[in-house]
């Protein structure tokens, strides 16, 4: 199935540092490239995620951070110390960095097949490298739910974001390309992959 994951934002070309940004904002949206050539390939999903890197600058984080949105703030307020640190028990990775899901938005047609979970695996595979976290906000139970079954956990410090610990056994998401649908393949199914019953659609 051709999906792509296509992507922009900027970067500063200065290193990251209290005077200027530890976050880099990166858009993204999935297309479908299986359409007739001389036709605009269909959007799948778009998104923003944040990639907030604070290993660059320590303490200085909290002064990096004031003219973020208060989302970005009340993020770094649930995961990290006063000396711009992870806290326990999010610091085993030796990474302070965190990848952020901003918003993921998936059109109707494609619902219902896991979508917003493969663009995410994928994400923290490629943009989330190196970094400790990934963290989202769930928008309802049903959506809490579905970040769970991917091994999202609340946030110990009982703030409404989830967290992804890269570092962790996590189910992998793969695309079954018959099916246009994402699966679920946990540790335990690694010993028979050829039966589908093992895999979580």
């Amino acid at each position: 199935m051709p999906l792509r994951l296509r992507f922009s934002g900027q970067l500063d070309l200065a290193d990251p540092s209290a005077g200027g940004s530890v976050v880099t904002r990166i858009d993204v949206e999935v297309v479908f490239e299986g359409a007739p050539v001389d036709e605009r390939p269909p959007l799948v999903a778009r998104g923003q995620v944040a990639l907030l890197q604070a290993n660059l600058v320590g303490p200085d984080l909290w002064e990096a951070l004031d003219g973020e949105d208060d989302e970005l703030k009340g993020l770094a307020r649930a995961y990290f110390d006063d000396d711009g640190q992870l806290r326990e028990p999010y610091d085993a990775s030796g990474s302070d960095d965190l990848l952020h899901l901003v918003r993921l938005q998936v059109e109707d047609a494609w619902r219902g097949r896991r979508m917003e979970q493969g663009i995410v695996r994928r994400l923290a595979d490629t943009f989330g490298a190196g970094c400790a976290l990934v963290t989202l906000t769930p928008s309802s139970p049903v959506d809490r739910a579905r970040w769970e079954e991917m091994g999202f956990a609340p946030s110990a410090a009982g703030a409404p974001f989830m967290q992804l610990e890269l570092d962790g056994d996590v189910p992998q998401v793969l695309l079954d390309e018959s099916a246009a649908t994402f699966v679920l393949l946990r540790e335990e199914d690694d010993d028979d992959l050829d039966g589908d019953d093992d895999l979580d659609r």
